[in-house]
């Protein structure tokens, strides 16, 4: 039996990854024009949607999660072609002392939670604790490593949390959702 659960490494280079941390850094430093600070966490973080960063960056994004939707289709073969929503992924960064509490990544308060059907976490730097944790599948724990793609339903059965991190963390991240009518 699977979990689903699945991740690839190297989509993005170290170098790739460091540009990405570089550009959010530079766009973290007048947040209150262009990014969202969230205090509803255990620490405060920012997420920065993908509009702010260039072209380029953009399409190597929009072309990682095309690829990396491709590979999990082949792997579990599933009816639904979800859309790939490209301008959805937002770049999310976590201070020292950061964690998020177990979530899922369907539902909520709005009708776009409820579309959701698959997450993705591409991670930008190696971290050594901050590990990501499923309260189901308690022995399934995925490290944080630059480059690498982590995707997985969004589902309940998926509830996961993040670990309290002791340095900056940098993961970009979105969902494919249900295809339009």
């Amino acid at each position: 039996m699977s979990n689903f659960i699945r991740y690839y490494d190297n989509v993005l280079s170290e170098k790739q990854c460091q540009l990405f941390i570089d550009t959010t850094k530079n766009l973290m430093s007048n947040v209150n024009a262009i990014g969202i600070k969230h205090s509803g966490h255990d620490r405060d973080f920012y997420r920065l949607v993908d509009n702010l960063y260039t072209n380029e960056q953009r399409q190597l994004i929009e072309n990682i999660l095309e690829k990396t939707y491709k590979n999990y289709q082949k792997e579990f073969t599933f009816d639904s072609n979800y859309d790939i929503i490209t301008n959805n992924w937002k770049i999310h960064y976590t201070p020292v002392g950061g964690y998020i509490n177990w979530h899922n990544d369907i539902g909520g308060k709005n009708a776009e939670a409820w579309k959701r059907k698959i997450v993705f976490i591409l991670y930008l730097n190696d971290m050594d604790e901050g590990e990501l944790k499923f309260k189901y599948f308690p022995d399934v724990e995925i490290m944080p490593k630059a480059g690498r793609i982590l995707i997985m339903p969004t589902g309940w059965v998926w509830t996961h949390k993040a670990e309290k991190i002791f340095e900056e963390k940098y993961i970009i991240t979105g969902f494919y959702y249900d295809k339009e009518d």
